[in-house]
């Protein structure tokens, strides 16, 4: 997996520093499996196409378009039909733009836009003009925080503003238009926190419904509304990343981070590794010595 996280898919890396919490973050090629974090992530794709999925939405995302990613909302990329990609994000804690919570910043607005169930992901598309100059934002602060030209942060923080503020004056009706779920999401998260905690060990749908207190089909119809595919296939997916984290340090034989990740067969494991990662696990091990 490409990030440090907890058992529920929570990002430990604290992004930035306390003093200017934000920083660049890129993907190419790879996708980047299911995890959340406390901080904002504005992306802009800068090559191919890659569809990002936040929550139970996806969304198709081609070179010139972004996303705005709420803070605390569960999120994926994937490489649209195996094809190159190239993504460029910015990662920051919302205190960067509204200072304290004291302020009419985070009052009237900041605060109202990170409680919003209906903006959880927002998509900028390069063919509406404000959306376009959004995701430009998004690259010019990404490359400063690349770059780091003196008293950049200052600039970062005018452009992440401008930002905030153009999604806040486009998208603000949609704060209220969805009724909030709140008990789904923390169901969801736990059941998350319960697949990740127990990766090696088999797993049944039964079990996970046992340990959430619902029936199989409640469960299976809690965690596909919320992040859009089913508990097994999400154990499949972190299966799947850490077994790719195990193949690049390379310590352990095939076999052996096939039972780590918590295949119970090598046979199935190299199958759904090729078609995840285009290689076998073999060749992916050895492709990165």
């Amino acid at each position: 997996m490409n990030a440090i996280t907890d058992a529920s898919g929570r990002e430990l890396l604290r992004h930035g520093s306390p003093d200017f919490p934000c920083a660049a973050g890129q993907t190419i090629d790879t996708g980047f499996p299911w995890h959340w974090h406390e901080e904002l992530e504005m992306i802009c794709v800068v090559r191919g196409r890659v569809t990002v999925a936040a929550a139970e939405q996806r969304y198709l995302l081609h070179a010139g378009d972004g996303i705005a990613i709420n803070a605390n909302v569960p999120h994926a990329l994937f490489p649209h039909e195996n094809s190159e990609y190239n993504e460029s994000a910015v990662i920051f804690h919302p205190r960067l733009i509204y200072g304290s919570v004291d302020s009419v910043l985070w009052g009237d607005y900041v605060g109202r836009y990170l409680q919003s169930e209906s903006l959880k992901g927002i998509p900028l598309y390069a063919h509406v003009d404000w959306q376009r100059e959004a995701a430009e934002r998004i690259f010019r602060a990404w490359t400063l925080c690349r770059e780091r030209p003196p008293m950049y942060e200052f600039a970062v923080r005018e452009e992440l503003t401008r930002l905030f503020t153009a999604i806040w004056e486009h998208c603000r009706e949609q704060a209220g238009a969805a009724k909030p779920n709140r008990r789904r999401t923390e169901e969801v998260k736990d059941m998350m926190r319960f697949l990740e905690a127990h990766l090696p060990e088999e797993m049944s749908l039964k079990r996970l419904a046992d340990y959430a207190h619902l029936s199989k089909r409640e469960c299976q119809r809690e965690f596909q509304a919320y992040i859009g595919t089913t508990p097994m296939q999400y154990l499949n997916q972190i299966r799947l990343a850490r077994a790719a984290d195990l193949l690049r340090e390379g310590r352990a034989s095939v076999t052996e981070v096939c039972y780590q990740s918590g295949f119970q067969s090598p046979s199935y494991f190299s199958k759904k590794f090729r078609l995840r990662y285009g290689v076998t696990p073999r060749r992916y091990r050895d492709g990165r010595k």
